[in-house]
């Protein structure tokens, strides 16, 4: 029993690091509970990619308008990927947008 402890403690040592959360995306029904989500963050050569587990999924669809999915996500690895980068992750970052 104590080695089991040990065990379960030494699994969630890093638990503390996943980013929880909701995103608001554009409509895919692909996204459902119980999937992983990977979003790619930043330009596309100097970005990352945050892989998230998704928990629960709202699909808004109003018609000759907008088609939206809001996902609740857990698990998600972001920070730790963002603190792996060489250099600045701002600078990474900011070249993301509509217009690059």
């Amino acid at each position: 029993m104590g080695q089991r402890v040990q065990r379960l403690i030494k699994f969630n040592k890093d638990n503390v690091l996943f980013e929880t959360g909701q995103a608001t995306v554009r409509g895919d029904e692909a996204i459902r509970a119980g999937r992983y989500l990977r979003m790619r963050i930043g330009a596309e050569k100097s970005g990352y990619t945050a892989e998230h587990y998704c928990v629960g999924v709202v699909q808004e669809y109003l018609p000759f308008r907008s088609w939206v999915s809001h996902v609740e996500l857990i698990r998600g690895t972001g920070y730790i990927e963002r603190s792996k980068m060489a250099g600045s992750p701002y600078l990474a970052e900011r070249g993301a947008g509509a217009y690059e």
